[in-house]
């Protein structure tokens, strides 16, 4: 068993990313949530969680698929907050059995893989507000273009806010900021300096589950064009 790490736990042990933070437990502001349907994803749970929010911006969003061949017969996820009170507020919430998912009354406990507060500026988030030649701002290119580079991630949701003849702007939710959106955003400032990338409201956070709300700029209806095959491309189950 690595230091730090519970017998039962069944994440990357070696990336020391994942091992616990050497804090105080009133500092802890990672949640292990057990009893999820077996089909749960990042993306169904985050979207169940934005609806009964706010809570806080997600840091990171692990799920866990069940193995029964282990005894693990439903799923399972780790979820850390940017901050203690929002993962109070969630424990809050779960602990009082409203976190109902296909009949199935999820559980939580503080996880053990101990994770402190982030020490980062407050419009830090998951999502990432795109703007940009519609070439580039484009969910199929910018998904093969972050596949390329190795980065593994989960989504939310992909969907555009304004467009132009030559021009579009994107939101991407992606499932955590660390790894995911954090590398994201470092990659794509990278290889098109002329993106302008920017840092999104978290719908776990404001509460907002409804796309067209709170956010900055959209005076244009989401292409008909845009939804049906952003909503289908790889990462964003």
């Amino acid at each position: 068993m690595v230091a730090g790490v519970s017998p039962n736990y069944r994440g990357d042990v070696v990336n020391p990313r994942n091992l616990a933070a050497d804090i105080p437990p009133e500092l802890n502001c990672s949640l292990f949530v057990t009893n999820l349907p077996g089909a749960t994803t990042v993306k169904i749970l985050l979207q169940v969680l934005a609806s009964h929010g706010p809570f806080d911006r997600i840091y990171a969003c692990h799920v866990t698929e069940p193995d029964p061949a282990q005894g693990f017969t439903t799923a399972s996820a780790k979820i850390t907050t940017f901050s203690r009170p929002g993962a109070e507020r969630l424990y809050s919430f779960i602990a009082q059995n409203r976190l109902v998912m296909n009949n199935l009354v999820s559980r939580v406990i503080w996880n053990r893989n101990m994770v402190g507060p982030q020490p980062l500026p407050q419009h830090y988030t998951r999502v990432l507000c795109l703007r940009g030649p519609k070439t580039v701002v484009d969910g199929h290119v910018l998904f093969r273009f972050l596949q390329r580079c190795n980065i593994t991630f989960h989504t939310q949701d992909v969907f555009v806010t304004q467009e132009t003849e030559n021009e579009r702007a994107m939101v991407w939710q992606f499932g955590s900021y660390r790894a995911q959106a954090e590398a994201a955003r470092a990659a794509l400032q990278a290889r098109w300096p002329a993106m302008a990338v920017q840092f999104g409201p978290d719908p776990c956070a404001t509460g907002i589950h409804d796309r067209a709300v709170g956010l900055p700029g959209r005076n244009v209806v989401d292409r008909n064009v845009q939804q049906g095959p952003l909503g289908m491309i790889p990462g964003s189950q």
